[in-house]
């Protein structure tokens, strides 16, 4: 099991009876861990504004679980107008 709790083990052991007999053999149970990827991505609103007005951006916000690494790139275009009289 990797340090994310995540992979497979095996567990040995033996069994003993009521009367003490014990299996000969020794029982192996092979028991694996899944990882769950559980995401929640929440990409900002559209914007509006006038002229020089710039609106606020809040980004991509990515929640994770676990060991989950989650990388955004993103670009932003601005456009802006020429002021009044200019």
């Amino acid at each position: 099991v990797n340090s994310c709790g995540v992979g497979s083990f095996t567990r040995t052991f033996t069994a003993t009876d009521g009367q003490g007999l014990t299996n000969v053999q020794v029982c192996q149970q092979r028991i694996t861990v899944y990882g769950i990827h559980d995401y929640r991505i929440t990409f900002p609103t559209d914007e509006e504004g006038t002229c020089a007005e710039v609106p606020d951006y809040d980004g991509i916000v990515a929640e994770e679980l676990a060991c989950d690494l989650i990388t955004t790139t993103h670009y932003i275009d601005t456009l802006r107008t020429i002021a009044a009289g200019e």
